[in-house]
C-alpha cells in the first residue's frame, strides 16, 4: 500500500468534532441541528451507515468525515455549499477552495472544454471544473475515499436525483392537489421559522411568484420580523411589483437604485473582483445582480448581523416553469431529443463560434466535444423510447443538477460573502418531492403554481393591479404558444426577434448590468455571456492570455 495521506483545508464557517466537520443547517427527524449536534449525527461508522444519513438529513450542508484510512464527503440536494477535490501521486486534497488545492498541485491547468462550456452556459457540467485536475462533488452526491495498492479507489452515489412523474395519479382532482400543496408550503416556511429562531427575515422581493408566496406565507404563520428588498433601474416593473406587495402584506420595504454608471463604479471596484474570486470557485459563473444592493444594504445596516435571507430559488423550476414544449408534443422521444432541448435553452449566452475562439479551439471539435460531455451524463439511460413525461424527467434532471445547483443556486454566495445566513424554502426536500409526482399537465407553465398563488393572493387581499400584468406573464404566454404550435412558427419567429435585438442588452432594462461592461463588438453575446468573458479573464489571470 502506497503512502496514503488525505489533506483537507475547509473554511472558518465549519464546525469540527473528532472526526466530522460540517457547515451549515438541516432538519433530522424533526430538529434543526446544526455546529455540533449535527456533527454528532453525521458521525457514521461505514459508507452505508454514511450514506444513510445524508440522505435523512433536509437542510443545506456539506460534510467531511475521515474514518480511519477512509474519506467520506457529501453536499446537499442541490449543491449549495461545494465541495473539491483532486489527487496528486499519493496525496488526496480535498477543500471548500478549490483555489487552494491548485497551489498544492502546483500552477493553473485549464480545461479548453470547460472553459468553452462556462462561456456558453456560465457554469461547469457534470464532475468537472476549469482546471482539468480538480473535481466537485455533484449535486445529491457522496463520495468514498479509500486507498487502493499504490493508489486511491472512489465511490461516488448519487444518493438523489430530482425526476419528475415519479408515480403521479392522473385522476388526482384539483381540489386534492391544492391542498397537499398548501400542506407543504406552509411545512416549507415553518421550517424556514424555526432556523430563523425569531431572528429577522430578509426577503429579495421580485416581481415574481416565488419570493411573494415566501412573504405571504410567513405573514399567514404570524412571523414578524420581516423585511423585505428590491432593486434596479428606478420605476422598474418588478420593483413596482415588489414595493405593492410589501406595503400591503405590512412588511418594511426598501430599494436599491441601479444604473449603468453605478454599474461601472461597482463592477471595477477592489470588493466586487474579490467578490467574483470567492464565488466562482472554478465552476459558477459569479451571480451579479443583487450583489450591490446586500453590499449596500449591509453598509447602512438595514440588514443587521444575525439576520437570516429567504430567497425564492427556485420554484418556478421545479412547478413546471422550465419544461420545454418541443419534448412534449412527441409521444415518442430519443435521448438526443433531450441533449437538442438542452443545448437550445442553456447553451446560448454567445455562438459556438465566439466560445470556441476564446477557448483556442475550432467550433467543430467544441460542439462535439460538449454534446459527448452531454450524452455521457445520460450514459444509464436508454437512448430511444422515451415518452414525454421521461423525456421531460432528463431534462429536468440534467437542469436541477446543472443550471440550478451550479449558478441559481449558487448565487448565495452573495450571502455568504457578507457574512450572512441564508436557507431556501423552496429547495425543502419535503417540497421537491411533493413536485415530483404531481402530474405533467399541473406542472406545464407552472399551471398548479399559478392557480395555488392566486387564490392565496386573494385570501390575503394582495393585489397588484392591471397595470403590470404583460411582464409577469411573459413567459406563461410564450410556453402557450409553443404547445399549440404544431410547425415551429412562434419559435422561428421568436429566435429572429432575438437575434435582430441582438444589440439591445437583455436583462438592461431593469438591472442596467450592461453598464459594468461596456458595449461589446458582438451584438449576439448576452449579458452574461459578457460576464462570463470578463470572469473567466480575471479567474485565468497569469498565464497565457486567452483573451487578445
Amino acid at each position: 500500500m502506497g503512502n496514503f495521506r488525505i489533506k483537507i483545508k475547509l473554511g472558518d464557517n465549519w464546525h469540527k468534532t473528532e472526526n466530522v466537520m460540517v457547515t451549515g443547517g438541516a432538519f433530522v427527524l424533526g430538529t434543526f441541528k446544526s455546529d455540533g449536534l449535527l456533527a454528532a449525527w453525521f458521525k457514521a461508522t461505514n459508507w452505508a451507515d454514511f450514506v444513510e444519513r445524508v440522505k435523512e438529513a433536509n437542510g443545506f450542508f456539506a460534510v467531511v468525515v475521515t474514518n480511519g484510512l477512509e474519506c467520506y464527503a457529501a453536499v446537499d440536494r442541490v449543491r449549495s455549499i461545494p465541495l473539491f477535490y483532486a489527487i496528486n501521486k499519493s496525496d488526496f486534497y480535498l477543500s471548500d477552495d478549490p483555489k487552494w488545492i491548485q497551489k498544492q498541485l502546483g500552477g493553473k491547468d485549464i480545461d479548453p472544454i470547460s472553459v468553452a462550456e462556462f462561456l456558453l452556459t456560465g457554469y461547469v457540467t457534470d464532475e468537472y471544473t476549469l482546471d482539468p485536475r480538480i473535481r466537485q462533488l455533484q449535486a445529491g452526491e457522496a463520495l468514498r475515499v479509500r486507498p487502493e495498492g499504490d493508489g486511491f479507489s472512489f465511490q461516488a452515489e448519487r444518493y438523489y436525483r430530482f425526476i419528475t412523474g415519479k408515480g403521479e395519479d392522473e385522476t388526482i382532482p384539483e381540489s386534492q392537489l391544492l391542498r397537499k400543496l398548501d400542506e407543504v408550503i406552509v411545512a416549507a416556511v415553518e421550517r424556514l421559522t424555526r432556523v430563523a429562531d425569531g431572528s429577522l427575515i430578509v426577503i429579495p422581493l421580485s416581481g415574481g411568484l416565488d419570493s411573494r408566496l415566501i412573504a405571504m406565507t410567513l405573514k399567514r404563520l404570524g412571523y414578524k420580523n420581516i423585511i423585505a428588498f428590491s432593486y434596479g433601474v428606478k420605476g422598474n416593473w418588478e420593483s413596482k411589483i415588489s414595493q405593492k406587495v410589501a406595503n400591503q402584506l405590512g412588511i418594511p420595504w426598501y430599494f436599491v437604485e441601479y444604473s449603468r454608471d453605478l454599474w461601472r463604479k461597482w463592477y471595477w471596484s477592489d470588493e466586487c473582483q474579490q467578490y467574483i474570486d470567492y464565488a466562482c470557485k472554478l465552476v459558477s459563473l459569479a451571480h451579479l445582480q443583487d450583489w450591490p444592493a446586500v453590499m449596500e444594504l449591509r453598509k447602512n445596516g438595514v440588514i443587521p448581523e444575525g439576520a437570516l435571507i429567504a430567497p425564492g430559488h427556485t420554484g418556478d423550476f421545479t412547478a413546471g416553469g422550465h419544461i420545454p414544449s418541443a419534448l412534449t408534443k412527441k409521444q415518442t422521444n430519443r435521448v438526443d431529443d433531450v441533449l437538442r432541448a438542452i443545448w437550445q435553452h442553456h447553451y446560448v449566452l454567445m455562438p459556438v463560434t465566439i466560445a470556441s475562439k476564446y477557448a483556442r479551439m475550432n467550433a467543430h471539435d467544441t460542439h462535439r466535444a460538449l454534446f459527448a460531455r452531454l450524452k455521457a451524463y445520460f450514459r444509464d439511460f436508454p437512448e430511444a423510447g422515451l415518452g414525454a413525461k421521461q423525456a421531460i424527467g432528463l431534462y429536468e434532471t440534467w437542469e436541477w443538477a446543472e443550471r440550478q445547483a451550479k449558478y441559481i443556486v449558487n448565487s448565495v454566495r452573495v450571502y455568504d460573502y457578507f457574512g450572512l445566513d441564508w436557507w431556501m424554502p423552496w429547495w425543502d426536500t419535503e417540497f421537491i418531492v411533493f413536485w415530483e409526482r404531481v402530474p405533467l399537465e399541473w406542472r406545464f407553465a407552472r399551471k398548479l403554481w399559478r392557480l395555488y398563488a392566486t387564490r392565496v393572493a386573494e385570501k390575503a387581499n394582495i393585489f397588484v393591479g392591471s397595470w403590470n400584468i404583460l411582464a409577469p406573464m411573459k413567459n406563461t404566454v410564450k410556453a402557450y404558444l409553443r404547445q399549440v404550435d404544431r410547425y415551429g412558427l412562434f419559435e422561428r419567429g421568436y429566435n429572429l426577434i432575438r437575434y435582430l435585438q441582438g444589440a439591445r442588452s437583455p436583462g438592461s432594462t431593469i438591472l442596467a448590468l450592461d453598464g459594468a461592461f461596456g458595449l461589446t463588438s458582438e451584438r449576439r453575446i448576452k449579458v452574461s455571456g459578457a460576464a462570463a468573458l470578463r470572469q473567466l479573464q480575471f479567474l485565468l489571470e497569469g498565464r497565457e492570455r486567452l483573451f487578445n
